[in-house]
């Protein structure tokens, strides 16, 4: 947002904040920054509007992200899988057939720990099995087994009724908007998880 922007005229943007704001945060600055460089994208907004409206849709994706958990555990009632998470790494393993531990917590953007502890149940379920690698012994790789297979060909016909759901009563056109709105976000987060930037935006 800032890119381009001499340090000098931050500060003069700044001192203009300052002036013309009651009570002072960096995030609030950011907003208001924002509006000021691109008055054509927020037009009629204040930063205070801004914000409300980037908290109501953090607030709408998070209750999505619940509703697909609650019908993921619906679908998967009655399979050694609990979870999307479960469904993904099962999915990445069988796509890419010998996968290292670490490949698939940088696939899934998921803490470490987590991923290792979900793929030490799904070898106790005897959906994947663990060799050490051939050219590098301090590398873990996993692959599905017949039983994973057969156990995610359910899961597949299940997650497409779960996905049908999720999209509820978008028409096609706003489906496909909504789309390339998520597809678009993702690349955003991707780059900013990739280089390790979103520590330093979250601690700002």
């Amino acid at each position: 947002m800032t890119e381009g922007i001499a340090l000098e005229n931050i500060i003069k943007y700044w001192n203009v904040y300052q002036k013309e704001v009651q009570n002072i945060d960096l995030q609030s600055f950011v907003s208001w920054l924002f509006q000021q460089l691109h008055p054509e994208k927020t037009a009629g907004m204040s930063y205070k509007e801004i914000h409300e409206r980037n908290a109501a849709i953090g607030w709408q994706f998070g209750r999505l992200v619940n509703f697909v958990d609650l019908y993921a555990k619906e679908g998967f009632h009655d399979l050694p899988i609990r979870s999307f998470e479960d469904y993904a790494i099962l999915s990445a393993i069988q796509e890419r057939k010998n996968p290292s531990k670490m490949e698939l917590k940088n696939l899934l953007v998921n803490e470490k720990s987590t991923v290792f502890e979900i793929l030490k149940r799904l070898i106790r379920e005897e959906l994947i099995t663990e060799h050490v690698d051939s050219n590098d012994r301090r590398v873990r790789r996993v692959s599905i087994s017949p039983k994973g297979d057969a156990v995610l060909h359910i899961a597949h016909q299940r997650t497409g009724k779960i996905a049908q759901l999720m999209v509820g009563n978008l028409t096609n056109e706003e489906a496909q908007t909504f789309l390339h709105l998520l597809t678009k976000l993702d690349g955003f987060h991707t780059q900013l998880y990739d280089n390790g930037l979103y520590q330093e935006k979250l601690r700002d």
